[in-house]
């Protein structure tokens, strides 16, 4: 649960985040591919409070420390507030 809405969260090595694209510029023809490198990739997704909107979070996590970090990114999604616009 993320602020009372039923969330899908998935814990995956390496994940979505090891083969990111970076788009440099608009031009199609100005792309390059790069591996962010994560050790770990935590995806969040919640249903808005709006119909039919969801909203989502990738979190790319490296370092001497994998422990720590993955626990924090959980802490923040434990404390975000979803808000619905006014």
């Amino acid at each position: 649960m993320i602020d009372g809405l039923p969330a899908k969260v998935q814990v995956t090595a390496h994940g979505t985040c090891w083969a990111a694209v970076v788009t440099l510029g608009t031009n199609s023809s100005i792309q390059k591919q790069a591996a962010i490198g994560s050790q770990e990739t935590i995806s969040a997704v919640v249903p808005a409070r709006i119909p039919n909107n969801f909203l989502t979070f990738n979190a790319c996590i490296r370092g001497p420390d994998l422990t720590k970090l993955s626990k924090s990114v959980m802490e923040f999604l434990r404390s975000t507030k979803v808000v619905q616009p006014s």
